[in-house]
């Protein structure tokens, strides 16, 4: 809008400037605010009964707190060391050193 008129003195050009500098700035914090309050919440039972009230993000629409358990190793490698950990585990605890 300011490039339309010629304003003859580069004070009031610089003050428009920093005007529509400042709106736009303004503008895009608004889209900003409002994509954030568009998150649902997570909606999870909490300790207490009542559903979770803290933004859900990501997949599932959970928040970091409640996000889902591990779905365990994906990998043959990491299957077998948990095997071996587990094997190991129960071995100690069938022998008294674990309770």
């Amino acid at each position: 809008m300011s490039e339309d008129y010629d304003w003859g003195d580069p004070y009031v050009a610089g003050k428009v400037a920093e005007y529509y500098a400042r709106q736009r700035l303004r503008e895009a914090e608004g889209r900003a605010r409002r994509l954030r309050k568009k998150a649902k919440a997570c909606g999870a039972k909490t300790r207490s009964g009542a559903p979770c009230r803290a933004k859900g993000l990501g997949r599932g629409g959970r928040c970091k707190n409640h996000g889902g358990g591990s779905t365990g190793p994906k990998t043959e490698a990491g299957r077998k060391r948990i095997a071996e950990g587990t094997r190991k585990y129960w071995q100690a605890r069938r022998s008294g050193l674990v309770t």
